[in-house]
């Protein structure tokens, strides 16, 4: 049986590093509460695979993702929440501040929701800097 202070696990970001740490967690701990932030509408590419799809090496782009919500859902039994872009974390209060947005819209579009943890994972990437 699991202990009650380890229990809520949330993983911010939902592409390679995110979602393998997810799983990692699953197949340690089948009873924890594993959610996955995204602030995008897609999870499961490898964003090293980008330079693929724009050079036209790969030409459907849906040929960069490996598994789909489902998956991670059914199979792992780990929910995925699209376009919740996270604005702030609280490690006091172990909490996470996510601004929502609906599919098609910026994940800045919704409304505030917090998330109460008990540990927490952030796998948010990069961003690019022109040098």
């Amino acid at each position: 049986m699991i202990s009650d202070l380890y229990k809520n696990i949330y993983v911010i970001g939902g592409n390679a590093s995110g979602l393998a740490a997810a799983s990692q967690a699953r197949r340690v701990n089948s009873e924890l509460n594993i959610t996955v932030l995204e602030s995008s509408s897609y999870i499961s590419y490898g964003s090293c695979s980008l330079p693929y799809f724009i050079s036209g090496t790969v030409e459907k782009i849906d040929d960069l993702f490996t598994y789909s919500r489902e998956f991670f859902e059914e199979k792992r039994k780990i929910r995925i929440l699209f376009n919740h872009r996270v604005t702030s974390v609280n490690t006091s209060k172990k909490e996470i501040t996510a601004l929502t947005g609906r599919k098609g819209e910026p994940a800045n579009s919704g409304k505030n929701i917090v998330f109460n943890y008990d540990r927490l994972i952030i796998c948010s990437g990069a961003s690019p800097v022109k040098l």
